[in-house]
C-alpha cells in the first residue's frame, strides 16, 4: 500500500533519509556521482522527489540521450535514483525508475577474424621490435 508522502514524511525528512542513504556509500566518488545524478534529475524535471513519476524519468533519459550522454552515464544516474528508491520502499513509496531500461548496442567490441590479420599484418616483423610488437599484439588479442 502506497502512502502519501504528507501522510508519512516532511521534505526535512526525505532531506534526512536522503543524506543517511548517501552517507551509506563507500566511496567519496560514488556519493558525488548519486547527488550530481539527483541534482541533474530535480533540475530537469522541476519536481521533488516525491512529486517524480517514470514519465519524469523518461523525459529526463531523453533529455540526456538528446545532449549525447553515453548510455553508460545514463545507467549510472538511473542506478543512484533507482537506490534511493529502493531505500524509499520501506516507506510505502513507490520506485519509478525500476521498470526503465535502455536499449543496449548489439555491436560487438571484439574484432572480426579479417580485423585481427589487417591489424597484426601491419606491424613489420623484419625488424626485432616489430617482432616483439607482432607477439606483443597477438598475446593482447588471445588474452583479451
Amino acid at each position: 500500500m502506497e502512502v502519501a508522502k504528507e501522510e508519512l514524511l516532511t521534505e526535512a525528512d526525505w532531506v534526512e533519509v536522503f543524506e543517511a542513504w548517501l552517507e551509506g556509500k563507500a566511496s567519496a566518488h560514488t556519493r558525488a556521482a548519486y547527488r550530481s545524478a539527483w541534482r541533474l534529475l530535480l533540475l530537469q524535471a522541476e519536481k521533488m522527489p516525491w512529486e517524480l513519476e517514470q514519465e519524469h524519468l523518461l523525459k529526463w533519459v531523453e533529455a540526456m540521450q538528446r545532449q549525447g550522454a553515453s548510455n553508460n552515464s545514463i545507467q549510472l544516474r538511473l542506478s543512484a535514483i533507482r537506490s534511493f528508491y529502493r531505500e524509499m520502499e520501506q516507506w510505502g513509496m513507490k520506485n519509478p525508475a525500476s521498470g526503465i531500461r535502455l536499449q543496449t548496442d548489439k555491436k560487438s567490441k571484439g574484432l572480426i577474424q579479417a580485423e585481427v590479420d589487417a591489424f597484426l599484418g601491419a606491424i613489420p616483423t623484419n625488424t626485432l621490435n616489430g617482432k616483439r610488437d607482432y607477439v606483443l599484439f597477438l598475446c593482447y588479442l588471445t588474452s583479451g
